[in-house]
């Protein structure tokens, strides 16, 4: 499953389509999202999605600068950061909200049984957001009731996945399901070269991560130090 979420962790778009082991950057590049990316005016002016190194930086995507340690450009990747870390808070809101998903489906269901179950928990999971007081925080876990004893008992016995904290964020992260595409094994990088060179050629120069770093220069923006007191 690839989904890409909005601030308050709704998912605005899903899918379904490769095994869990595929990576990031070629369930996007196959996805029906992808091509409609591509269409002019797809996308609203001034809108564009925000994603880690193993997607494309382009036109309708910003991704963090690589081999940066320091400078504007950190200053950038950081705050970055930050806006991707919402699409893993929501798939841990997700997984917090609908106990199911804590576990392997059974054998005994079709995958497109599964599919469909998923892409039902996502909407129901929308539709607990818009619910929820429009005040809260963005990806507020707190707004998901947390299991209760006896649930992650079961959970634990049944063979769920842990949730993880992130570090310096509210809320956590299902590790073991969210990890699997982090590589590009099934990608040659003579294609990934291929594609990053036509993005450059179809951006005249300049994509929208050009402005976005232009802002942190101009504000003088900087990495925040690091909070040393939760190491104490």
């Amino acid at each position: 499953m690839q989904g890409t979420c909005d601030a308050r962790g709704r998912f605005l778009d899903v899918s379904i389509s490769h095994p869990g082991s595929t990576s990031d950057y070629l369930a996007f590049m196959t996805s029906p999202l992808r091509h409609k990316l591509e269409e002019p005016g797809f996308l609203a002016p001034g809108l564009v999605l925000f994603g880690d190194n193993a997607y494309v930086n382009n036109k309708y995507m910003c991704t963090p600068f690589k081999s940066v340690s320091q400078g504007s450009k950190d200053a950038y990747n950081f705050y970055q950061s930050q806006l991707r870390i919402n699409v893993e808070c929501s798939f841990g809101m997700l997984v917090h909200r609908w106990g199911i998903l804590h576990k392997a489906v059974p054998c005994g269901i079709s995958i497109s049984r599964t599919t469909a179950l998923v892409m039902c928990l996502c909407r129901l999971h929308n539709y607990c957001i818009d619910q929820t007081d429009l005040e809260m925080a963005p990806s507020d876990p707190s707004s998901v009731p947390l299991p209760t004893a006896q649930d992650s008992v079961n959970i634990s016995i049944q063979g769920g996945v842990p949730m993880v904290p992130i570090p310096e964020f509210t809320g956590d992260r299902p590790v073991q399901l969210l990890d699997g595409g982090n590589h590009l094994d099934d990608v040659s990088r003579a294609h990934r070269r291929r594609i990053d060179a036509e993005a450059a050629r179809n951006s005249d120069g300049h994509l929208p991560r050009d402005d976005l770093l232009k802002i942190v220069m101009d504000k003088d923006l900087r990495r925040p130090p690091p909070n040393l007191s939760r190491h104490h």
